[in-house]
């Protein structure tokens, strides 16, 4: 753990104690992201929710050193996103393979630029040391709780692999629901870490809406991180209308195994309504 209280380095904070499977609010380290039909198996570039096809590649910010509010410094790798704007609905992801550093990978969404008095971000850091997920906030800056919304699973030692993240977050009524999931290895195979429910983010100030200039940031206070993907897109939240059409269109189908030729079809040839629950359905694993 890096000292000092820049960004998201609260001064004398330790890094909490690793947390049980099955911290968080659901399903730590189980396979339990497809309950709301996300797509476990999303490869590289793909989203496991189905996107409204507006996409953000990051870029690196070239900044090496990390200059604390209450004092001394680290070498940083920072990739950033601007001009997200006041959108609530993403899934943002990372493959990143931190090599020895011992700091977290960290992702901020919905805040404007890290200066001055700026407010607000949510935060999702996941820990290089256990692989634990966290969830907290940052604001007015530098104010910051990493793991003020809580803590999640663990996948253990991050350095010297390749390791996706994900962080899901959208927004139903006044509700925000967050969701972080991991992929050792890389892609695919995305298990879910820790999922949370709040109507603010932020820290001593909150907020419960998108900055209209928001950023999304990448970081990590080590110098050498390689960041091998990171990105964003908008997605269509679940329980939408567009989420339902898009999942049909992605060829769910309920029940078990049942032939199939051209194209898709469904058992009995019938209709889905637009309000289905997802977990009734199972993806097609190919077309035949």
């Amino acid at each position: 753990m890096m000292k000092g209280s820049g960004g998201n380095r609260p001064g004398g904070s330790a890094a909490p104690a690793p947390a049980a499977k099955g911290g968080g609010d659901a399903g730590a380290g189980a396979d339990v992201g497809g309950d709301l039909g996300g797509n476990l198996s999303a490869g590289t570039g793909q989203t496991m929710f189905p996107s409204t096809g507006k996409k953000w590649t990051a870029k690196d910010s070239g900044k090496t050193t990390r200059n604390y509010a209450s004092g001394g410094s680290s070498g940083t790798t920072q990739w950033d996103i601007k001009g997200v704007g006041p959108i609530t609905n993403l899934e943002v992801t990372t493959v990143v393979n931190v090599g020895g550093c011992g700091d977290e990978v960290s992702i901020k969404v919905y805040g404007p630029s890290h200066s001055g008095s700026n407010c607000c971000w949510f935060i999702m850091d996941v820990n290089c040391n256990s692989g634990q997920f966290m969830m907290g906030g940052e604001g007015p800056h530098p104010k910051t709780s990493k793991n003020g919304l809580g803590t999640g699973g663990s996948i253990g030692s991050m350095k010297n692999k390749d390791i996706g993240i994900k962080l899901v977050i959208y927004k139903a009524g006044s509700s925000y629901t967050a969701i972080g999931y991991s992929s050792v290895g890389g892609t695919g195979g995305w298990k879910e870490q820790m999922r949370k429910s709040f109507t603010q983010f932020g820290e001593s100030k909150k907020s419960s809406t998108p900055h209209a200039d928001a950023t999304i940031q990448f970081r990590t206070d080590c110098n050498g991180v390689k960041y091998k993907e990171a990105w964003a897109s908008e997605i269509h939240p679940p329980g939408s209308a567009a989420f339902a059409k898009a999942m049909m269109a992605r060829a769910y189908y309920r029940g078990g195994s049942r032939k199939y030729s051209g194209r898709f079809i469904y058992p009995e040839h019938q209709k889905i309504s637009l309000g289905y629950n997802a977990r009734q359905y199972k993806r097609l694993p190919a077309i035949i």
